[in-house]
């Protein structure tokens, strides 16, 4: 299933989204709500719907905040997984994936986000052996701007989620 027809299927029906820079997810029943605040009754409802997240995972659903349907159209929201690690000081990358995905129970779409791939880093001869933390970025994921649901993101429990929101104008520029 091609980037394109996800997009799709997510336009089509209530999207879940994740959110967050930092540790999201590590409440006692694994799951973590976003901008709670800007929540509708109708995306809590919504929220109900979606099955506890398993085991080894955390459920995290993101709010987005209401917008016309002319301002939602020319929205996007890029969702992006990693995890922190212990890191040298080469480049490192890969080590996450994210898959829109539906249920075959309750037809609900939602993310799912691995962070069991290897990860891949340059390899320079480092001054000292010297190891920090840093967040290692993963996959990003591009899905529709949905305020009356929210975006739920199934994740491994050392995930880290990030979020941000993408605007556009209505101004074309005319090829000649």
């Amino acid at each position: 299933m091609n980037r394109l027809t996800i997009l799709f299927l997510l336009a089509l029906a209530p999207t879940t989204t994740f959110a967050g820079g930092g540790s999201i997810g590590s409440g006692e029943n694994d799951s973590t709500e976003i901008n709670q605040d800007k929540a509708t009754s109708y995306s809590i409802d919504e929220l109900k719907r979606y099955p506890a997240p398993e085991k080894d995972k955390k459920r995290i659903a993101i709010h987005l905040s209401g917008k016309t349907p002319k301002e939602a159209r020319n929205s996007r929201v890029e969702i992006l997984v990693g995890k922190k690690m212990q890191v040298d000081c080469n480049l490192h990358i890969g080590g996450s994936q994210l898959q829109a995905v539906t249920s075959e129970v309750s037809f609900l779409p939602s993310i799912k986000a691995s962070t069991k791939i290897q990860v891949a880093s340059t390899a320079m001869a480092c001054p000292t052996r010297e190891l920090k933390e840093a967040f290692v970025e993963g996959d990003r994921l591009m899905v529709q701007y949905d305020s009356f649901t929210p975006i739920v993101i199934y994740a491994d429990k050392d995930a880290v989620i990030k979020y941000r929101v993408w605007n556009v104008s209505d101004d074309f520029s005319e090829t000649q």
